[in-house]
């Protein structure tokens, strides 16, 4: 979406998701993205699905929302996730993904 409509992308994921797969505290996560945000003169797209989006809506002109079927986005997440293992690409701010601490996240997500 972004590269269609020449807008920066704001990836939530790379807010909260600190070094180490630590987690970001909401409210500072909220305060991140609200500067990144506000830094945006000509527009944004937001990539994720966070508790502070419904914070961001009165920000936003329109409001695109894919709501993909539970078996697709667990598929094509579990896909992903091992082919960032595999290629040891960055994720997520400054993190990998790990074939050995997938199975015990992604176990929560099952």
């Amino acid at each position: 979406m972004s590269i269609l409509t020449s807008q920066p992308e704001i990836e939530f994921n790379s807010i909260f998701w600190l070094p180490d797969w630590v987690a970001r505290d909401r409210d500072e996560m909220l305060d991140v993205a609200l500067d990144r945000v506000s830094s945006c003169d000509e527009g944004w797209i937001v990539d994720g699905s966070y508790s502070i989006i419904p914070r961001l809506l009165p920000l936003a002109d329109t409001v695109f929302w894919i709501n993909l079927p539970h078996l697709a986005i667990t598929l094509k997440t579990l896909k992903r996730t091992v082919m960032n293992a595999i290629r040891r690409n960055q994720v997520c701010g400054d993190n990998y993904e790990s074939i050995l601490k997938m199975f015990g996240r992604f176990n929560n997500l099952v």
